[in-house]
């Protein structure tokens, strides 16, 4: 027998596979689904009874409605013979007398693609000790980090939020202003082949990330109300 089993490798949630193992007894066919994460589909595997001699195709179809983008790899187990990979998602392998009895697994593994996200502070006119939370939300976690304005005008290169997107997923961006200054807020992407999702004056944004994206830095900048005075002679 030919097991095809299916592993996600940080998997988006609902994203799904097609199994198929086919040779002279099959089709034997299943459908894996993604529960977020990484995981071993043992519930939905096609087990094809092989014939000694005859060559099987196991063989994938991503869904079209999937949201992740991955990199695909397959290997076998137990098999006297190496597969042939066709593509990523179709290979073949030859059943040897020597398999006769045997339980062979394969297993195509799809690994979600990622890019690397920075979060930033710019500070315009900043008041010293004013501060900045700031986070990233995603599927792979939430970290934060806090800037502190020194006075004046900077970019805190120091105190940033390193994160990790998956391509196809949306991720957030925020910020909780702290102390006694008055801001007007923006926000741009550098490095990110979609805009982001965001409002003039607010202090969250969105961004989807794309299977090109790589390196993405983000910032928030708070330039400094200034009020005009004007002084009369009497």
């Amino acid at each position: 027998d030919v097991a095809l089993v299916k592993e996600w490798v940080g998997g988006v949630n609902a994203d799904t596979a097609a199994l198929t193992a086919a040779g002279t007894l099959g089709p034997e066919t299943a459908t894996s689904t993604a529960t977020g994460g990484d995981q071993v589909d043992l519930g939905n595997v096609p087990i094809l009874t092989a014939l000694v001699g005859e060559t099987v195709t196991l063989s994938e179809v991503l869904g079209v409605g999937n949201v992740g983008d991955y990199t695909t790899s397959f290997a076998c187990t137990d098999a006297t013979n190496q597969p042939v990979v066709l593509n990523p998602t179709s290979a073949t392998l030859v059943i040897d007398a020597a398999d006769k009895g045997t339980a062979i697994t394969c297993t195509f593994t799809n690994t979600i693609n990622t890019a690397a996200i920075t979060l930033q502070k710019a500070w315009v006119g900043g008041v010293a000790g004013d501060t900045s939370l700031l986070g990233v939300s995603g599927a792979l976690g939430n970290p934060t980090a806090t800037s502190t304005a020194s006075g004046g005008d900077e970019t805190d290169t120091t105190n940033r939020v390193l994160s990790t997107g998956r391509v196809g997923e949306t991720v957030t961006f925020t910020e909780t202003l702290g102390g006694t200054g008055l801001y007007n807020t923006s926000f741009v992407c550098s490095g990110a082949t979609n805009s982001p999702t965001y409002t003039p004056g607010a202090t969250t944004a969105t961004l989807e990330i794309d299977a090109a994206d790589t390196d993405v830095i983000c910032t928030f900048t708070n330039s400094v109300q200034v009020s005009g005075i004007t002084l009369q002679k009497s």
